[in-house]
């Protein structure tokens, strides 16, 4: 199990690995953990003295370690602020505060690059929302503009 945990703390360490893979290596450490408290706490109160005194230090060290890491919600609501930060990335996604939001400034392997802006919205009526935009587009023909016309037509508006 060692080996195991050693392999997800380097996931979960891996800035470059994927999102999804760091997420899973912190669940599954998580639920390593509280795995090996119930086992700590079942044996609270072994007749053996000595397996007693084992249990209650290693359930001391467990709680050292958490020493100032709050309780995590099971549901979390993130601020504009939270989910901007995790689109950084060194070399190939800078971020800079635009207005109430953000542009995010994309860099591609061939050259190019490409601006998303982030802003939050708060329509009438409606719940919170965030924008995401970009200008995209190659030069126009007219009949570009019969596509994007008849495309309107179809699109739903909000």
């Amino acid at each position: 199990m060692s080996e195991e945990i050693e392999r997800l703390t380097k996931e979960l360490r891996d800035t470059d690995a994927g999102w999804v893979n760091r997420r899973d290596a912190a669940e599954n450490l998580g639920k390593m953990a509280v795995a090996a408290v119930e086992a700590l706490r079942a044996q609270a109160d072994d007749p053996d003295v000595d397996i007693k005194d084992a249990v209650r230090r290693a359930a001391g060290w467990a709680s050292s370690a958490l020493q100032g890491i709050k309780p995590f919600a099971e549901s979390s609501e993130y601020s504009l602020d939270d989910l901007v930060k995790g689109l950084k990335k060194e070399g190939s996604r800078s971020v800079s505060p635009r207005g109430k939001g953000y542009e995010v400034k994309v860099e591609l392997s061939d050259g190019r690059s490409q601006t998303v802006n982030i802003v939050p919205i708060k329509p009438e009526n409606r719940p919170e929302a965030i924008r995401v935009s970009t200008r995209c587009g190659a030069p126009t023909k007219d009949a570009y503009y019969t596509w994007a016309l008849k495309m309107n037509m179809s699109t739903v508006q909000c």
